[in-house]
């Protein structure tokens, strides 16, 4: 495993999850809304047939794990057989969610089980990751390191279920271990279609990658993060900005920003403090970047904490 992903799924922590465990089948199909976050599915008992909006169907067997990094629409269906002409509205199955457990649904006949999970990413930076990744992927019962996924959903989904003392935050951790798991399989045995994975498998781009990652604040320069790839400058350049998708100094300021805002968010630091921390001398250039890159003020992170 490269450097630079091992990095990201460490920051990889997971907050707010809502689940729903829905028993259904026959012809019967369920719609899912938008969320606005990060979502997953897990088919504990199939077949069943997901229709991401504006993606083609995924079908999940057994133990098969679909990631959607936008909580896209979608509808579930059963794998095979006839279907309604319209699935049913999970709002209208549901009376509301349960931040830290799960709640169930039931529609007869009742063969195919499918674990519904919708969450945010805690650290600005494991958001950056999560970003590159496709918008769908799935991770199948089987792949490299998901061998007690299927455990760790099933007690998920147990405790989720029940009202024992503690469970919320069992919930919680499991629901996090088990995003992990599925994100790490795919990002160390796939990641086809994201430029980002595939640069941080190249030795000299991932040299680079997990430089700017471990020591964002240095005076970096193209020339000098060439010379860590061991590239010349415009080499390094064409090959960053290829791989990537944007040149070298464009990341750097991402990753500067991304480390600001989670200081911002998790310490009591001055401002100026928080721009010394990510390469600024000056709080005035450090605040234009930061709203330059992140579309706001950092004082409004900072009332985002106290909210």
């Amino acid at each position: 495993m490269s450097e630079p992903v091992s990095r990201w799924l460490a920051d990889l922590r997971i907050r707010h999850t809502f689940l729903v465990v829905g028993r259904f089948g026959g012809s019967a199909g369920v719609r899912i809304e938008p969320e606005g976050a990060a979502a997953f599915h897990y088919c504990q008992h199939g077949p069943c047939v997901i229709e991401p909006s504006g993606h083609p169907p995924v079908r999940l067997a057994s133990g098969d794990f679909l990631f959607m990094r936008d909580g896209l629409a979608r509808s579930v269906w059963q794998a095979d057989g006839p279907r309604r002409s319209r699935p049913v509205p999970l709002r209208s199955l549901i009376p509301s969610v349960v931040r830290d457990a799960a709640v169930t649904f039931s529609i007869e006949p009742a063969n195919l089980t499918v674990l519904g999970g919708a969450f945010c990413i805690d650290s600005p930076e494991a958001r950056m990751f999560i970003a590159a990744l496709p918008p769908v992927f799935c991770v199948r019962r089987g792949a490299a390191y998901t061998s007690r996924l299927a455990a760790i959903v099933d007690e998920l989904i147990a405790e989720a279920t029940t009202t024992t003392p503690g469970a919320s935050a069992v919930v919680a951790r499991l629901a996090e271990v088990a995003v992990l798991i599925a994100v790490r399989s795919y990002a160390t045995t796939d990641g086809h279609g994201s430029p980002l994975l595939e640069a941080a498998r190249d030795p000299r781009l991932g040299r680079a990658l997990a430089t700017i990652h471990d020591e964002p604040a240095r005076p970096w320069t193209v020339a000098r993060l060439g010379r860590v790839a061991g590239m010349s400058r415009s080499g390094f350049a064409a090959a960053f900005t290829d791989s990537v998708g944007e040149a070298p100094a464009a990341y750097l300021a991402r990753v500067r920003m991304a480390r600001a805002e989670r200081l911002l968010l998790e310490q009591d630091l001055a401002l100026p403090q928080v721009a010394e921390a990510v390469g600024y001398a000056s709080t005035a250039a450090f605040s234009v970047a930061f709203k330059r890159v992140r579309g706001i003020p950092p004082s409004e992170i900072r009332k985002q904490r106290a909210a």
